[in-house]
């Protein structure tokens, strides 16, 4: 009876069934992308000079804090490699967006980048402990679409901290620390950000 019953129900849906189209259109959104930073220095004043008895920075040894970068996102067949760029005071981050250059000339959308204060490790100097911000347009032929963002936190010179991506150390007299990732003191881990769309 139970039988009987599931194929007489299966008979009354079956011209519906028939009545779909053999495929439905795909819908081809894509929602997260994988941003993956290849490189990343930066270069500020340190406390010190590095001079015995660590007299104050001359005027025109001093510097604003700079950050530079190249980051991989996807492009329409391939990944396409960006470069950003950006200054801010001694002791700061930058509080406003940057926009970042593509090396190729057939890459698609726009890309920039942001920096803002990480204190989950506790009170530390700005340019050493920051949350790195990605935002990006993809472009669909003359359209810009979906805007990703994401964002990962920054640290330095601890590489048991899971944020420790930079390396910081101090350069000759009057130079200050000079930091870049992938190196002894940093986490042994690739710097990757994930972008989800808005």
């Amino acid at each position: 009876m139970a039988l009987y019953t599931i194929f007489f129900a299966f008979t009354l849906l079956s011209p519906l069934t028939n009545a779909l189209p053999n495929s439905l259109p795909v819908l081809n959104t894509i929602t997260t992308e994988t941003w993956q930073n290849l490189r990343l220095d930066m270069h500020m004043m340190s406390i010190g000079t590095g001079i015995p008895g660590n007299p104050p920075w001359p005027e025109d040894s001093k510097s604003d804090s700079t950050i530079d970068f190249d980051v991989m996102v996807p492009a329409a067949t391939e990944l396409a490699k960006w470069n950003c760029q950006g200054a801010m005071a001694n002791g700061t981050i930058m509080e406003r967006l940057i926009d970042c250059v593509r090396y190729e000339e057939d890459g698609e959308g726009g890309l920039m980048f942001g920096m803002q204060k990480y204190d989950g490790l506790g009170e530390r100097r700005a340019e050493l402990s920051f949350s790195l911000w990605l935002y990006r347009n993809r472009q669909d032929g003359d359209l810009f679409v979906s805007t990703y963002s994401g964002h990962t936190a920054i640290t330095a010179n601890d590489a048991k901290e899971p944020t420790s991506y930079l390396t910081c150390l101090q350069g000759k007299p009057h130079d200050g620390l000079r930091c870049k990732i992938k190196s002894y003191l940093s986490v042994n881990k690739e710097l990757v950000i994930e972008g989800s769309a808005a």
